[in-house]
């Protein structure tokens, strides 16, 4: 008795190269979109911690101008707030401002300082104005001292 021959049943050579070719153009597109997310993520991680140590520096100016009675510029890279009993320096170094034991991770364009609405030099002041830039857009930190009328005595 002979045994019918049977075919088994498969995929072709030429099937199985196609679908692996599909599969991998599907990996390469879901490395690159991966890649491209990872990249927001950490543009969006960036800017959460700029604008964090933006709200830490105008904190911190907001109190020192309002603990110390005289603030004065040294130069464009030294502002020194002055009381009877403490005083705190404010460095600027590039990319970091100094604040005693804190830093300031900003990328600092320029820093004008200003005294009754006038930009000085050197001297007293009584607001300081630090620009800042992040992916081409410069913005601007603004923190002052108000005055009472007495000052102008």
């Amino acid at each position: 008795m002979m045994i019918p021959p049977f075919k088994v049943k498969a995929y072709t050579l030429s099937e199985v190269v196609i679908v692996m070719v599909i599969t991998l153009i599907v990996v390469a597109l879901s490395f690159s979109v991966l890649n491209m997310v990872n990249k927001q993520v950490q543009a969006v991680s960036y800017q959460y911690a700029l604008n964090h140590e933006i709200k830490e520096l105008k904190t911190a100016l907001s109190l020192d101008f309002l603990n110390h009675s005289e603030v004065i510029l040294v130069d464009n890279s030294q502002i020194i707030f002055k009381s009877p009993v403490s005083k705190k320096e404010y460095n600027h170094h590039g990319l970091v401002i100094t604040r005693e034991q804190d830093s300031f991770n900003i990328p600092v364009k320029q820093v004008v300082a200003w005294l009754k609405g006038k930009p000085v030099t050197a001297g007293k002041i009584d607001a300081v104005e630090i620009e800042y830039e992040y992916a081409d857009i410069v913005s601007k930190l603004f923190v002052y001292r108000s005055n009472s009328c007495l000052d102008n005595f």
